[in-house]
C-alpha cells in the first residue's frame, strides 16, 4: 500500500507549497510551508484507504482519546524533499477559519527507511521527536504547537488528513457551501 501511495504522487499532478490561513483556503506561503502534495482523487485507491483507516486508526482513536470520528478532510499524499528543502514550520491546524473545524491530525509515513530528518516536533512539550514506522502514523490533537522539521537526505512520503468530530464536520459542511455559494473552491469531504 505504501510504494502504491508514493507511485501515485509520482504520477499526479501536485500542488506545492498551499497552506489554509485567513487570506483562503488555499493560500500560498513559502516562509511557513514547503512540501508538494496530491490529493487522491482515484476512487479505487481512496476507497482502499478510507476502509484501511476505518478499521484501523478510527477505533484506536476511540480507545486513546475517547473521540468519535465523523468526518476526515480528503487525504492527500504529500512529499518533504530534501533536494528542495521542503518542510513545515511550526503552527497549529485549527486556527483559521477554514480549518477550525478540525480535532484530530494523522501523518501516516510511508518510506521512513529513505530519508534521515522530517520528524515531527511539538515544542511546547519538549525537544522529542516523533516518526512513525512505515504504514504507521502520529495522530495528535490539531490544538498543538508543532513543526516538521527539514528533510536532510532524501524525500519523505506521507499521507495526511485531518479529523472532526459531529459537530466539526457541521462546521466543514457549511464551511464548503458558503465557499461554493460565493464561487470559491474549497476542502472537499472525503
Amino acid at each position: 500500500d505504501c510504494d502504491r501511495l508514493i507511485d501515485y504522487w509520482q504520477a499526479s499532478d501536485k500542488v506545492t507549497d498551499t497552506v489554509s490561513s485567513n487570506r483562503g483556503a488555499n493560500d500560498t506561503q513559502l516562509q511557513v510551508k514547503k512540501r508538494a502534495d496530491v490529493m487522491i482523487a482515484d476512487q479505487s485507491l481512496f476507497n482502499h484507504l478510507k476502509s484501511r483507516l476505518m478499521s484501523r486508526l478510527i477505533p484506536e482513536m476511540k480507545r486513546a482519546f475517547d473521540f468519535d470520528a465523523a468526518s476526515f478532510e480528503a487525504l492527500r499524499v504529500g512529499c518533504y524533499d530534501s533536494a528542495r528543502g521542503d518542510f513545515f514550520k511550526r503552527h497549529r491546524d485549527n486556527s483559521t477559519p477554514y480549518t477550525a473545524h478540525r480535532s484530530f491530525a494523522m501523518s501516516l509515513n510511508l518510506n521512513p527507511q529513505d530519508y534521515e530528518g522530517g520528524q515531527v516536533c511539538f515544542p511546547e512539550f519538549g525537544r522529542e521527536l516523533y516518526s512513525a514506522d512505515q504504514g504507521g502514523a502520529v495522530v495528535f490533537s490539531c490544538n498543538l504547537l508543532h513543526e516538521a522539521l527539514p528533510v536532510t537526505r532524501g524525500r519523505r512520503f506521507a499521507v495526511f488528513t485531518f479529523l472532526a468530530n459531529a459537530a466539526g464536520a457541521e462546521r466543514e459542511r457549511k464551511l464548503i457551501e458558503r465557499e461554493a455559494a460565493a464561487g470559491r473552491k474549497g476542502t472537499k469531504i472525503g
